[in-house]
């Protein structure tokens, strides 16, 4: 038998891991555009830029417009709104759209994009959580590398010699009760008995050969510490 042997493959959760790293580099990459149509002087290219705008795209939107417009305010803060509007900047469309609000029909930015209309802007602690499987470069993409790590946690292998032996005994036992019911035949609903008291599954779901349940067998294989 091999060294290392896979016993259950929990697929479901693998592929919602995926779909999820998948929006979140999605999300991502939806802020930035949405800031960057909004406004001409500054562009997300380092991760610091974009830690400020996802942690708070209105404040980080008002600091770059009240950096950006040469305004003399005799040292007093500028109103953003006000000072969006005298440079014909829609600020409102842009904190309706990354709340997730509608935005008006004459929003001229918007028109550049694809909106899915009534979803808020990604937060910081939904990046963070999938942070470590994106790579940034002026834009998000998907790092394959460290998706392959996670996908592997979805699996469950026997790969001591202990749990090698959990696996043998099972495989034994199957192939025994098949060559028996060969032999000497046992019915259907025998058949689903034997199964149910023994942990084991049909390959026809209700008739069929006796197999092995893969989910199960995996949790006897995890309580194995050695």
């Amino acid at each position: 038998m091999k060294n290392k042997v896979l016993i259950y493959e929990d697929r479901n959760s693998a592929t919602a891991f995926e779909k999820s790293v998948i929006d979140t580099a999605e999300g991502c990459n939806s802020l930035i555009e949405t800031f960057e149509n909004f406004q001409d002087w500054k562009k997300i290219t380092t991760l610091q830029d974009w830690l400020e705008l996802v942690d708070n795209p209105k404040d980080y939107f008002d600091k770059i417009l009240i950096a950006s417009v040469n305004l003399s305010t005799g040292g007093r803060q500028a109103d953003p709104s006000i000072l969006a509007s005298l440079v014909q900047i829609d600020r409102e469309s842009y904190l309706n759209l990354t709340a997730g609000m509608p935005v008006s029909e004459g929003c001229k930015p918007c028109q550049k994009m694809k909106l899915k209309k009534g979803k808020s802007a990604i937060t910081l602690s939904h990046y963070q959580q999938f942070e470590n499987y994106l790579i940034f470069n002026s834009g998000f993409t998907i790092n394959e590398e460290t998706i392959a790590t996670k996908l592997e946690g979805f699996k469950t292998f026997a790969d001591t010699p202990a749990r090698i032996e959990i696996v043998t005994f099972w495989t034994n036992l199957v192939k025994t009760l098949n060559q028996y019911h060969d032999r000497y035949h046992i019915t259907d609903e025998d058949k689903r008995l034997i199964g149910k008291s023994l942990k084991l599954q049909l390959s026809q779901g209700t008739a069929g050969n006796f197999i092995i349940n893969n989910q199960t067998l995996s949790y006897e294989i995890q309580n194995i510490k050695s």
